[in-house]
């Protein structure tokens, strides 16, 4: 009689732990439901074009990971938190040679992230 006390008890005692469990993972991860999606992108001009600056301009539901640039690429790793995110840079391209040159589209991506998008504009 006493062993099937004894049992009772630890299964009961069993059933209460394993629920608990579960009440406490459910709730952890209801609060760890973060998005964070990063990646960078390289742009390499040709002949006499020379980056001269990058500036952040805004960011919305991202954080600016890193952003160096020298003469002829740029580097920015930028963390999105969510769908919405998005981060915008003014870079100074400035041709240093003799002929006119149009700058209208980038050629040869380099994405870590193949789900970021960019855009020239100016």
């Amino acid at each position: 009689m006493e062993k099937l006390k004894n049992s009772s008890i630890l299964l009961r005692l069993t059933v209460i732990l394993s629920i608990a469990v579960m009440f406490i993972s459910v709730g952890f991860a209801s609060l760890t439901t973060n998005l964070s999606i990063n990646g960078s992108a390289n742009f390499i001009p040709v002949g006499m074009i020379r980056v001269m600056s990058i500036e952040q301009n805004t960011l919305t539901n991202a954080t600016e990971v890193e952003s160096s640039y020298t003469m002829d690429s740029i580097n920015v790793i930028i963390d999105i938190n969510d769908n919405a995110g998005s981060a915008t840079y003014d870079v100074n391209i400035t041709n240093l040679g003799q002929t006119d040159k149009v700058l209208s589209q980038i050629v040869d991506q380099v994405f870590s992230n193949n789900d970021m998008e960019y855009e020239i504009t100016g």
